[in-house]
């Protein structure tokens, strides 16, 4: 048995090396041609990939990163949420009133009142970048919303060049690069927000803030335009 399982397996490998050697001699150029398509083909192949990755890596949307903090913890959380995520962003603000260790290090005047209720932004550790918001007096959690209402009214102002703008808090972790990649294909001139739907406390639900929810441009547009013509028609809940 084994000896007629060498005998025809010997026969298959001298059949198959001779139809190769017969295929090399007669039709050589035959083979030339078939490998110079091959190699145009890769090339186009080649190209096409390079056009499609480019393409998509340009329309990649703008995001800005909104994310609450507070001067009890930004020491602690904004480097941590800055080295994880915050820093794919293509910019983006801590949001807290200007706490008092930093206040000496940017005022040459050594004033307590020059950064008081005003729209100042500020640097810690270079990197850290931060607004306190106008008008902003209390920073608590009773106070979080109008602490949102006021970081809507000055993003509108001073950054209203982005296509989508991320509202995170700091104890939250962000896939950035899935959140643009969902965003890529969404229209940010249509008044849209994307977020998951709280209704608990207000009838017909908002957004949850801890989770982060997404605003476009033209949201944003929107409600940072009436927030800056009149303040008064957003009570604060202490939901936003």
């Amino acid at each position: 048995m084994n000896k007629y399982l060498r005998f025809f397996l010997s026969l298959f490998l001298f059949v198959i090396f001779s139809t190769l050697i017969s295929y090399h001699v007669i039709g050589d150029n035959k083979l030339a041609r078939i490998n110079e398509i091959a190699f145009i083909s890769e090339k186009i192949l080649l190209k096409k990939i390079i056009e499609t990755t480019t393409n998509t890596y340009k329309k990649l949307p703008k995001l800005f990163c909104i994310i609450l903090t507070s001067d009890k913890s930004y020491k602690k959380k904004a480097k941590i949420i800055y080295e994880s995520w915050a820093n794919k962003c293509d910019d983006y603000r801590f949001i807290t009133m200007v706490p008092n260790d930093i206040k000496s290090k940017i005022n040459n005047n050594n004033s307590t009142n020059e950064y008081k209720n005003k729209s100042i932004e500020f640097n810690y550790d270079e990197k850290l970048k931060f607004l306190q918001p106008a008008d902003l007096i209390h920073d608590s959690y009773e106070e979080l919303t109008s602490k949102v209402y006021h970081t809507l009214k000055d993003v509108y102002k001073r950054h209203n060049n982005f296509d989508w703008y991320l509202k995170a808090d700091d104890d939250t972790f962000i896939f950035v690069d899935n959140l643009k990649s969902f965003l890529n294909e969404k229209n940010s001139s249509m008044p849209i927000t994307y977020g998951y739907n709280f209704k608990v406390i207000v009838p017909n639900g908002y957004h949850s803030g801890g989770a982060g929810y997404v605003l476009s441009k033209e949201s944003l547009n929107r409600i940072g335009s009436k927030l800056s013509n009149d303040f008064k028609f957003c009570p604060n809940s202490g939901n936003f």
